[in-house]
């Protein structure tokens, strides 16, 4: 069982800085000290982000009826594979409608997509998700976090590859 807490840190700015941060997901997410997140995992448990504070994290935001998404899943596989015994750790997040039907679309694009990281699920405006990462107007979308949870990276739309390895190479190398 996962006993950490949504932690949200909220500065204390004028209206007018306040409202360019809720309308950008990468700014918003800039402005936490950490990233913590609790989420049901596909096939029972939790997704605890703050359990996997010490190593970079690559959170990968998803739709299953995300061509993107469907074309990033196996190179974010590879991505995986490739640095797993550096420490690097991958989740996925599902945006997926509530209840049975959702979850089945998601076992569905896991099996079809080879995924092999853990998988959780979460309606777009979950108000943890959203208090975590800001919005997500736009999936696929990938955040990595460095092993102190903060945000180092936020991609919007189709993941940079390039980009995300460089960046993933250097928080490993730290």
């Amino acid at each position: 069982m996962c006993l950490c807490a949504l932690m949200v840190s909220v500065g204390c700015g004028g209206s007018s800085q306040q409202g360019r941060a809720d309308q950008d997901p990468a700014a918003w997410a800039r402005r936490q000290t950490s990233v913590s997140l609790i989420l049901p995992l596909l096939g029972g448990g939790e997704l605890c982000l703050q359990d996997l504070r010490g190593a970079p994290v690559v959170v990968a935001l998803f739709s299953t009826w995300s061509m993107r998404a469907q074309a990033e899943a196996p190179l974010l596989v590879q991505l995986l594979e490739r640095h797993k015994k550096q420490g690097l750790q991958l989740v996925g997040i599902a945006i997926t409608p509530p209840g049975e039907q959702g979850t089945l679309m998601v076992q569905t694009y896991v099996e079809v997509n080879g995924v092999t990281f853990p998988v959780a699920l979460s309606a777009a405006d979950n108000p943890d998700l959203t208090g975590a990462l800001g919005p997500v107007r736009i999936v696929p979308r990938t955040v990595v976090l460095d092993g102190k949870g903060q945000v180092v990276l936020d991609q919007p739309g189709q993941t940079n590859f390039p980009e995300l390895v460089r960046v993933v190479e250097g928080l490993l190398d730290e």
